[in-house]
Formats: C-alpha cells, sequence, structure tokens
C-alpha cells in the first residue's frame, strides 16, 4: 500500500495544508475456500513510518495480523466477520505505544457487470488507552476490471467518535495474484 495522502487543515489550528506520501504497508495474505459457500484466510502486514511528512503519518511501527472468515449468503450477498490484532513494535516522536484488537462485519453486494457494493461496521478495542472502544462505519463501490485481476474502489469512512476527521475517503486499487492451471 503505497498512500497518497492530503492533510486538510482548518484556519484556526494554524498549520498548512499538505500532501505526499503517507506510511507504506507491505503486506502478504492467503485465503482457502472450506467448501462451496464458506472461505477462510489471514495474513500480516507491516505499517511503517515512511511518511514524507510527519503530518501524514502515524510515527509508529505497527505489525498487523488478520484472520477473517467468509460466507455466501446468496450469490450476491457476502458477509466476512473479521478480526486484526495490531501491536506497535516501534514508535517515532514520542507517539504512546500502541495495541489494538479491531472486529469488523463487512458485507458484500455483487452487482452486475463486476460491480459491488461494500458495508462495514468495525468496533476497535485500545488496550494502551485503558480498553477505549471506537466505533466506524464506511460505505463503498468497487468494480473488478476485465481481462486482469485488479479492483478498483472507492470508500467513505465515518467514525462516530469524535477525533480529528469528519469522514475519511479511501482510493484503492488491488491487484490479485491468481493460481493458474496448466492444460495437460
Amino acid at each position: 500500500n503505497l498512500p497518497v495522502v492530503y492533510d486538510r487543515s482548518d484556519e484556526s489550528s494554524g498549520h498548512a495544508d499538505t500532501g505526499g506520501l503517507g506510511d507504506i504497508e507491505i503486506a502478504t495474505a492467503t485465503a482457502f475456500r472450506l467448501t462451496e459457500t464458506w472461505r477462510t484466510g489471514g495474513g500480516i502486514e507491516l505499517h511503517t513510518d515512511t511518511a514524507s511528512d510527519p503530518a501524514l503519518g502515524d510515527s509508529v511501527w505497527l505489525l498487523h495480523t488478520l484472520w477473517a472468515v467468509a460466507h455466501d449468503v446468496t450469490k450476491w450477498l457476502t458477509v466476512t466477520p473479521t478480526a486484526e490484532y495490531s501491536h506497535s513494535i516501534a514508535e517515532e516522536h514520542n507517539v504512546p505505544p500502541q495495541r489494538y484488537l479491531e472486529l469488523s462485519l463487512p458485507c458484500t453486494f455483487i452487482l452486475p457487470y463486476d460491480w459491488s457494493i461494500g458495508t462495514r461496521y468495525k468496533a476497535k478495542i485500545d488496550f494502551e488507552n485503558g480498553d477505549r472502544w471506537s466505533h466506524t462505519a464506511d460505505l463503498g463501490i468497487a468494480r473488478r476490471l476485465s481481462g486482469i485481476p485488479v479492483v478498483l474502489s472507492a470508500t467513505l469512512e465515518k467514525t462516530f467518535d469524535g477525533g480529528d476527521k469528519d469522514f475519511q475517503v479511501n482510493f484503492t486499487m488491488t491487484y490479485y495474484f491468481e493460481r493458474y492451471y496448466v492444460p495437460k
């Protein structure tokens, strides 16, 4: 993940708007089909402190682990309960250690012509901040390109517990490495 980030500040904060590269994330994961309608998968991700401007990054190195189960309820609806555990392995600029669990319930609605709509509710338990809970929801749209294993998506995310952001918009391109079988 190579994020291009733009941080917009209000005039009262005294900070200028800034843009550039955010923290790079490197990940690997795999998934397995258990039955025709059930899948499971897991992965690991390293979130690095590599932002081009401190305002665009988190000033922390994080190790994320992920496990998910997916169930195709119908041909057009998939539900994917997910658990992610994150633990900081290095902090910069006096940033406190981070250790939290995120539990989410994404739902994907499959539409014709390789389009989909996704929703997700996420609860985060912050173990370094008195086991504080926070809540987020998002809504997105995605399209798989024909002929190549690439999905383009846009997501609008809203946090319900205050914070610095009113909302966040993400644009993502995902490339899927697929297993190909050579015909005999």
